[in-house]
This record gives C-alpha cells, sequence and structure tokens, in this order.
C-alpha cells in the first residue's frame, strides 16, 4: 500500500518536471523565434537603407566628383573591392560642370534577408533627372559629357562584413530614360563666354 503511495507520488512528480520542462522549451522556442525575427527585421531593414544610401552617395560623387564630402563615406558603403574596380571615389567624370541641383528618385522594394544570410541581390530602379549644371569656367580645358549619369533598373549584390553590410558590385540591367531631361551644356557656349571677356579686355 504504502509502495503504491510512493509510486503514485513519483509519478505526480514527474508529471510535474515533465510539465515545468515543457513550458521551458516552449519559452526558449518562443526566445529563438523572437531573436529570429529580430534579426531578420533588422537585417531586411539594414538591406532597404543601404541601398538608398548607396544610390543617394553615388549619385552625388558622379555628378560632384570635386571637393565633395560624400567620396569619404563611401567606404562604409561599397567594399574595397569594388571601389578599386569601379574607381567610384577617384572618377572625374564630370568634373568640367558645376552641378548645382538634380532630382533623384531611388525605388527599392522591401526583400526578407532572414539572420544567417550575409549575402544577398536586390533590384533596384534609380532616376536622376533634371540636373541643373553649367560649365565650370574656371577650367582651360573642357572634358564634354553626353550624359552626367545613367538611370536605369540596378542590381545590387551585398556581402556582410564585420557584422555590417556593404555593396560589393552594382550592374545595370536595363537603363531608363527619364522623362524630364535638361540639356547639357555645349562647351560652344563655353568658348563664346571666353571671347566675350577677351573683347571686354580689349
Amino acid at each position: 500500500m504504502e509502495n503504491s503511495k510512493k509510486m503514485e507520488k513519483n509519478i505526480h512528480k514527474v508529471k510535474f518536471l515533465v510539465y515545468l520542462l515543457g513550458k521551458l522549451l516552449a519559452c526558449v522556442a518562443i526566445l529563438c523565434f523572437g531573436i529570429f525575427v529580430f534579426k531578420t527585421a533588422e537585417n531586411s531593414s539594414q538591406i532597404y537603407m543601404l541601398a538608398r544610401d548607396v544610390f543617394a552617395k553615388r549619385t552625388s560623387v558622379i555628378l560632384n566628383p570635386i571637393n565633395n564630402d560624400d567620396t569619404e563615406l563611401l567606404s562604409g558603403l561599397f567594399t574595397e573591392e569594388y571601389l578599386a574596380k569601379s574607381q567610384l571615389a577617384t572618377q572625374k567624370t564630370n568634373s568640367s560642370y558645376i552641378i548645382s541641383s538634380y532630382d533623384l528618385q531611388t525605388k527599392v522594394p522591401i526583400k526578407v534577408i532572414f539572420s544567417w544570410q550575409n549575402k544577398a541581390k536586390i533590384r533596384v530602379e534609380n532616376l536622376v533627372q533634371d540636373i541643373v549644371a553649367i560649365i565650370d569656367t574656371s577650367l582651360l580645358e573642357i572634358n564634354k559629357v553626353d550624359q552626367f549619369i545613367e538611370s536605369g533598373v540596378y542590381t545590387l549584390y551585398m556581402v556582410k562584413e564585420d557584422g555590417r553590410w556593404k555593396v560589393n558590385d552594382i550592374v545595370l540591367e536595363e537603363e531608363i530614360i527619364p522623362e524630364s531631361v535638361y540639356p547639357i551644356p555645349q562647351p560652344e557656349t563655353y568658348d563664346d563666354h571666353i571671347e566675350e571677356n577677351q573683347n571686354t579686355a580689349d
């Protein structure tokens, strides 16, 4: 009789321990799921913000390559490999022009990037239009351009380095001609300006 009671007590203890263990495992599972959701949301948010920031800084340094503070920020957005390959930080494509304003429109889709991922790619539509520019009349030689910068649909390839996402490559998939484009100042206008100044001096 006593043995039966002891056995029954032991069974109740085991059931209680199993119950506690089940609750503990459920709490751990909820905690792990919460961490997973948080990290995934954090990754996705970082990718979204990085894509927008990348095109903002890239556009800025391409259109205004001389004495641009944004050039120093590129190493925090792009890998060294990409900067060396693209020469984005050192290019001088539009150095003969003074660009005072432009309209930048960057469309970045929401993409889920899971917590364990260290590589990602995303397609971004980037339009640069209504570029207001004049030729830099302080220069002796003008490097004429037919286009200040390309607009289009790009694929961004990103990698995670030391816990931080960076762009490792940008590929133009489809060029888009913006609906609103201002004409590019021509060197002929610049030459006329020089001649006028010379005539005035005489």
